[in-house]
């Protein structure tokens, strides 16, 4: 006898209603108004915008946020350096803001006995290049890392002319001495030249997030952010320190030529961004 075969009304799953309730509102925290470079100037690239979220409470009960005078941070130098393009530190092998590490690029030789064709230099240019790469600010990982990971990944790209590694100059020590003689170069010009504009920043009073260049062998610290409160506006300031640096030239600079009230150089990040970067670098690269 055959199985008769089952209506369509009798395998149809009869859904029984029910009242769709309301989705959860996730309750956010009020963010304060601010012109961070954080949130107008994000990158395409990333997508979204980054945004940080505090409390009045937090506000109030951490020390450490009375810094912020203000929540404009336009002319803050370390929101700059993480607003910056991300790129691969070789290193690390972790993407981290391009401010924060040492760009290196391939640079010709000339003809030599040994047969070296190109070497590696550091460069201070913000340019697009190829043939470029990136490493962290420290002496220790540029003099103990293995020289073959500082070359740009295009360097033996199928547009380019392969070389062999005996035609490439590795040599580790060089290239933390000409790091460091090209930035201590760099400051040295950048900051004279400063020193010789009467009308520069270096003779203005301090405003909030100006950065104070010393060089104050009684100071233990290199970098600080300090709130002036025997100044009239109070404001929040930078500091940097270069004795870490250890050089005698500008050591004599700042003892004969700074006769600013404040003890240093006043510089402001949207005219000084360069010449600020290079010292942050090199303060970092001297520090450890």
């Amino acid at each position: 006898m055959s199985t008769p075969r089952p209506q369509l009304k009798d395998i149809i799953v009869k859904c029984v209603g029910r009242k769709e309730l309301a989705p959860r509102r996730s309750v956010k925290p009020k963010m304060l108004v601010t012109e961070s470079p954080l949130v107008k100037d994000f990158h395409k690239w990333s997508g979204k915008q980054r945004r940080l979220f505090y409390s009045q409470e937090d506000v109030d009960h951490d020390p450490r946020l009375g810094l912020m005078t203000n929540w404009n941070l336009t002319s803050n130098f370390f929101a700059g350096l993480l607003k910056s393009p991300i790129r691969l530190d070789k290193h690390s092998r972790a993407k981290v803001p391009r401010d924060l590490l040492i760009k290196l690029k391939m640079e010709e030789l000339p003809p030599n006995e040994e047969g070296k064709l190109i070497k590696i230099t550091p460069t201070f240019s913000d340019a697009k290049s190829l043939q470029s790469s990136y490493v962290s600010a420290s002496s220790q990982v540029l003099e103990n890392i293995f020289f073959r990971v500082l070359l740009p990944k295009s360097i033996n790209g199928s547009a380019m002319r392969y070389y062999d590694k005996k035609e490439i100059l590795s040599d580790k020590a060089a290239l933390v001495d000409e790091f460091r003689e090209s930035s201590l170069k760099l400051i040295t010009e950048g900051l004279t030249a400063l020193l010789n504009d009467q009308q520069s920043a270096a003779y203005k009073d301090l405003e909030d997030w100006d950065i104070l260049v010393t060089y104050d062998t009684s100071n233990p610290n290199d970098i600080e952010i300090r709130k002036c409160q025997n100044l009239k506006n109070k404001p929040t300031i930078i500091m940097f320190n270069l004795k870490v640096l250890e050089n005698k030239d500008l050591e004599d600079m700042f003892s004969s030529r700074v006769k600013n009230p404040h003890g240093g150089i006043v510089l402001k990040l949207l005219k000084n961004k360069i010449l600020l970067n290079c010292m942050y670098k090199l303060i970092a690269f001297s520090s450890n």
